[in-house]
């Protein structure tokens, strides 16, 4: 009987593996000869009822334009060029090789007179719609990575702020990201207050303060330099010459084959299904080579039935 397909392909956007032993990619200690980026990231002032709500709000400034920030951003890794995506800072990092980068706290905000801004515990647990699940306490710092931009998903929550935090080459930061190319994040939130009219009344200290919530912002996406190189690959066109419906009355359930043409679905053909673009084949599942050096493929599709 001809093949046919019977079933969508399913496509496996997340599986990434290497052929030739099924073995996970080795991991590559950073080159001696990195680079230190300081990275300006978006600050963001809110009420002191707030939940640092990012995504719903515009920041007032910069990162280093801002007069109360908790601290810095420095990449550290082996760029081989600073170019935009999305409007977003972009890195390409050297193949082989996994950048980090250290969040560096300033303390002169915990220090600072009551006059002036300072911090003051927050004992909120959300930021941006993420639990923390602990109080913020005098500043978190929240870091997630995302392939598309949009789904996001969190690596790493440090709370109550009083040193510098650095996330290493796999804590968080990995080549598979860097293979496929990945969108970083950084959130660091915290709560200031001054006062602003000094007073008491016998014991009572009845002094006015004012509050604000205060968010540093860091996003960026980096991925593997590789040379420019045209689409390539395969094709190949699945013809199928057996139709077949399903009706309400049975939930969609089951095939009945139209052969007849009393049928008045009889002889419909709405197209062809066309997979492109994949390198290699076994069988029924379709590879795209991802890597020339490293032989890392893509899982592109699998479930092609035959009848």
């Amino acid at each position: 009987m001809k093949k046919i397909v019977t079933s969508a392909l399913s496509v496996l956007l997340a599986t990434t593996f290497v052929l030739e032993g099924v073995s996970v990619v080795s991991h590559t200690d950073v080159r001696a000869d990195e680079q230190k980026i300081n990275l300006d990231g978006r600050f963001y002032v809110f009420n002191n009822k707030s939940e640092y709500e990012i995504d719903s709000n515009v920041s007032v400034c910069s990162t280093k334009e801002a007069s109360a920030s908790l601290g810095f951003l420095n990449l550290q890794g082996d760029f081989v060029k600073e170019y935009e995506k999305d409007g977003k800072p972009a890195f390409e990092v050297t193949d082989g090789t996994v950048f980090s980068f250290s969040y560096i706290y300033k303390n002169a905000l915990k220090y600072a007179p009551d006059e002036e801004w300072h911090i003051v515990e927050d004992d909120e647990k959300v930021i941006n719609g993420v639990d923390l699940g602990e109080k913020i306490q005098d500043g978190a710092f929240l870091f997630q990575t995302s392939f598309d931009g949009v789904k996001w998903v969190t690596s790493k929550v440090v709370t109550d702020l009083s040193d510098s935090v650095k996330v290493e080459a796999y804590d968080g930061i990995n080549d598979i990201q860097l293979e496929n190319g990945c969108y970083y994040r950084i959130i660091v939130a915290y709560e200031l207050k001054k006062l602003v009219d000094e007073s008491s009344f016998w014991v009572v200290d009845t002094s006015d303060y004012e509050y604000k919530k205060c968010a540093e912002f860091y996003q960026f996406y980096a991925s593997y330099n590789r040379p420019s190189e045209p689409e390539t690959g395969k094709k190949k066109f699945f013809e199928s010459t057996i139709y077949s419906r399903q009706t309400k009355k049975n939930n969609y359930v089951g095939d009945t084959s139209i052969d007849s043409n009393d049928d008045p679905h009889y002889g419909w053909n709405l197209g062809t299904f066309c997979l492109s673009g994949f390198t290699d084949s076994i069988d029924d599942v379709y590879f795209k080579r991802l890597s020339k050096e490293r032989n890392i493929y893509s899982l592109l599709a699998i479930m092609v039935r035959r009848q």
